[in-house]
């Protein structure tokens, strides 16, 4: 991959990233302050104080990478593992019966959603725009960070015709 592709692709995870994160704190932080002025206990919907830590954890991953704090390759492969987390942990959140997750829930609050699972999943992602384009962004984000990632290693990686030893001593 060549340098303006890798700056294209390496501009457009920063963007993904950061909309990642603003989407995340824009549905939580409204929750967790009503959560907190109503004294409920954190621990009902553990969403909002888990989506307003992963916003603070991805803008602090942001700044550590860009001050070189983080090498880019283990941001990439953590930005990947964030990625598959969140698609996965949304679809267990829907498919699982919402609250009935939790293992603090009482019995009989199950809102199992009946019927084919993938037609679950994309009402949800159609009904609420803010999750539509959450799940966009983090399958876009995914797809960016494999494609650095592989032009990361790959390029990384000693030719045929060169040892490891001789890729190491000229740099």
């Amino acid at each position: 991959m060549d340098e303006s592709t890798r700056g294209t692709l390496g501009f457009v995870a920063v963007q993904l990233a950061a909309v990642y994160a603003g989407l995340h704190f824009y549905w939580a932080f409204p929750k967790l302050v009503r959560t907190v002025q109503y004294g409920q206990p954190l621990y009902r919907d553990p969403r909002p104080l888990l989506f307003v830590g992963l916003t603070v954890l991805v803008l602090g991953g942001l700044v550590l990478v860009q001050r070189g704090a983080i090498p880019r390759t283990a941001a990439y492969v953590a930005g990947m593992a964030l990625m598959a987390v969140s698609i996965a942990g949304w679809m267990v959140w829907h498919l699982g019966g919402h609250v009935a997750l939790l293992p603090w829930a009482p019995e009989g609050v199950s809102q199992t959603h009946v019927g084919n699972p993938v037609a679950v999943l994309l009402e949800h992602a159609v009904g609420d725009p803010i999750e539509g384009l959450s799940k966009l962004v983090e399958v876009a984000l995914f797809g960016v960070l494999g494609a650095l990632l592989y032009d990361e290693v790959a390029t990384d990686a000693p030719t045929d015709r060169e040892s490891p030893a001789e890729s190491d001593a000229g740099r």
